[in-house]
């Protein structure tokens, strides 16, 4: 056991934290590949809704737009190695599974900053991108229709200004939708915002103070076998 009562308190904190984020990957990454690979996902739903009395609507939209689930496959599954290597590395402690563990925080930091600083750089060329896929994806059928998971989560109709009458005449727009703004103006709103800035430097934030508790507790594991009896036979 690591010796010194903040390196013992350290150590639990972030077992604990790693933990929860290794079983809500876990649940993240199961939902989602039965979501996409079970033939019978919605009749299952529909079936774990009644018992549980979930939202009729809310699972129709899941089961409607399965193949828009393998982004949260992605997400679970890294959730679940972080978790794994943080939880594992602190439990055992273990200096290499913590380096792998800060290796992984680093390599996906500095992607963040890449983006963040393509996306400030060159704002105007990424809006343009964005408003030609959504123009693309509203000459199809299953495009409009591939772009609802992206109106329930921003609150928004149609892919453009242009295009949203014909979002509304197919039902793609009910109920209170039908009012709302296009979705590329929803989108260039936030992207002209400070919320995506403010929200990215508190994840990177954390991710910081993550990587400094897995460098404090990767070398208190170091010295402790260094400097115990076992370490010096």
């Amino acid at each position: 056991m690591v010796y010194g009562l903040g390196n013992q308190m350290l150590k639990s904190l972030f077992f604990l934290a790693n933990f929860a984020l290794f079983l809500f990957g876990c649940l993240l990454f199961a939902f989602s590949l039965w979501a996409n690979l079970d033939q019978n996902f919605s009749r299952n739903l529909h079936d774990f809704a009644q018992q549980t009395k979930l939202d009729g609507k809310f699972i129709d939209e899941i089961a409607e737009y399965q193949a828009a689930l393998w982004v949260l496959v992605a997400i679970g599954a890294l959730l679940l190695v972080v978790g794994f290597l943080g939880c594992c590395g602190a439990a055992c402690e273990s200096a290499v599974l913590l380096t792998l563990f800060g290796a992984i925080l680093l390599i996906l930091s500095l992607i963040e900053l890449y983006i963040l600083f393509m996306m400030f750089t060159n704002r105007t060329e990424l809006l343009d991108s964005v408003y030609k896929a959504f123009l693309d994806s509203a000459k199809t059928a299953d495009g409009r229709r591939n772009l609802k998971p992206i109106q329930t989560a921003l609150n928004c109709c149609g892919a453009t200004l242009s295009t949203q009458q014909t979002y509304k005449s197919e039902g793609l727009c009910p109920d209170q939708l039908a009012k709302a703004n296009a979705c590329y103006a929803v989108v260039a709103a936030k992207v002209g915002s400070n919320d995506v800035l403010v929200c990215a430097i508190l994840v990177l934030f954390v991710q910081l103070v993550a990587m400094l508790f897995s460098s404090t507790l990767s070398n208190a594991f170091r010295s402790h076998f260094v400097y115990s009896p076992i370490g010096q036979r």
